[in-house]
């Protein structure tokens, strides 16, 4: 993926691998795992979009 030009960037439960056209780290990125009563999902805090 990085040759691909994706950054990576370490957090306690995995790497995070993003795309940095768009994106611009305001935080530490974190994924946290979720469940919800409808959904189980990872949510990443940490990043935030362009527009």
């Amino acid at each position: 993926m990085l040759a691909q030009g994706y950054v990576c960037v370490a957090s306690p439960l995995g790497n995070v691998y993003y795309l940095p056209d768009g994106v611009v780290v305001d935080g530490d990125i974190s994924i946290n795992y979720m469940e919800y009563p409808w959904i189980t999902c990872f949510e990443v805090s940490g990043l935030a979009m362009v527009v």
